[in-house]
């Protein structure tokens, strides 16, 4: 749903320096994009290596039930329909075109794994086979390569595990008896990889904002990483992407969040203080450090639901790009990617697609 557009003036504090914040560059303009594969669908997860993007989606023709999309660069394709994958897709990454992994929850609420290689599907039994106890929820999916890949799961009696992948074997590397100990009411949320020896996990309590642990692997033990002063209330989701580490500070609910990113020598510092207050929904950021970020402007009013803004982050430089009529209600847009070769894609809710094309 639009409504009435408006624009307040930004302000960046990157690295301790003001940093202007430029209005919309009346060139800027994102347009629908038009696919019949598209039409109905509602996008999920999303996920993309070079021009390939893949993206959980439930098909105007059966809703209750997930599959996979692919773009190749040129054209949008089911490559999951008819699997049986399940009834909801939860986690969703690839290396590669021939190398996809998705984990997925059946109607009754079981959890399964499973594996396409760009022509075909099987599932992964062997990756819980073995386990404590049974799996009653998928996490996170990752890797760095197709002999590299990473799951965590919960499990029904709280001791969960994160599983490696090795391109053969499957093995437990973190078991959450190692947190228990002080704290025993919190799980594994996921985590990510910077590269095949440094890997990130977080943990914390998924249903408040409490809290959360983040350890890191440096390929031979688990360190908890601090974040000092940059997030005070201990919630930082982690990204892995753009050639190094970044995070999203803030509780998980209704409070404006920040963007911190590594300084390379084992401190964080934040990078961008948004103003007005504004909640990020997703990021994406490419090697050089310039990249999107996806969110939606804290209104004053509580009662009222805020609107949404994609602002293009280049040099440091932070500028919003939907044009005046194209303000969005929270919640309308919630993955932002881009292709290596450029293309950007803001995916939301009822079939809406969104392509930046760029300034004229």
């Amino acid at each position: 749903m639009l409504l009435a557009a408006f624009r307040v003036s930004r302000a960046l504090l990157v690295a301790g320096l003001l940093v202007a914040c430029s209005d919309s560059d009346p060139g800027e303009s994102w347009v629908p994009l038009e696919d019949d594969q598209l039409a109905g669908v509602n996008f999920g997860l999303v996920w993309g290596v070079g021009d390939d993007v893949w993206t959980s989606v439930e098909p105007p023709d059966n809703p209750l039930i997930n599959t996979v999309m692919h773009f190749d660069g040129d054209r949008w394709e089911y490559v999951a329909e008819g699997q049986g994958l399940g009834e909801h897709i939860v986690a969703l990454w690839a290396s590669s075109p021939d190398d996809l992994w998705v984990a997925a929850r059946s109607q009754s609420g079981e959890f399964s794994l499973w594996h396409g290689d760009g022509s075909s599907w099987s599932q992964v039994a062997a990756a819980f086979t073995g386990l404590s106890a049974v799996v009653v929820r998928v996490t996170g999916i990752w890797g760095t390569a197709t002999d590299d890949v990473w799951v965590t799961v919960e499990l029904e009696d709280g001791d969960d595990v994160a599983l490696r992948y090795d391109g053969e074997t499957w093995q437990v590397m973190f078991q959450m008896a190692l947190l228990l100990e002080r704290d025993n009411e919190s799980r594994l949320l996921g985590g990510c990889s910077y590269d095949r020896d440094d890997v990130v996990l977080r943990a914390g309590t998924p249903e408040t904002s409490s809290k959360e642990y983040m350890l890191r692997w440096d390929g031979a033990a688990w360190n908890e990483v601090s974040f000092g002063d940059v997030a005070p209330d201990g919630y930082v989701s982690l990204l892995c992407q753009g050639g190094g580490a970044w995070g999203i500070t803030g509780a998980r609910i209704y409070s404006p969040n920040d963007l911190i990113r590594s300084d390379g020598q084992g401190g964080w510092e934040t990078l961008m203080l948004f103003d007005p207050p504004s909640r990020i929904a997703d990021v994406w950021i490419g090697d050089n450090g310039d990249g999107w970020i996806l969110g939606v402007e804290i209104p004053d009013d509580p009662d009222e639901s805020g609107t949404m803004e994609i602002w293009r982050l280049s040099d440091g430089v932070a500028t919003p790009t939907l044009a005046d009529d194209q303000v969005f209600l929270a919640g309308t847009l919630t993955r932002v990617w881009q292709t290596v070769s450029g293309r950007v894609f803001a995916f939301g809710d009822e079939d809406l697609v969104l392509e930046y094309v760029g300034p004229e």
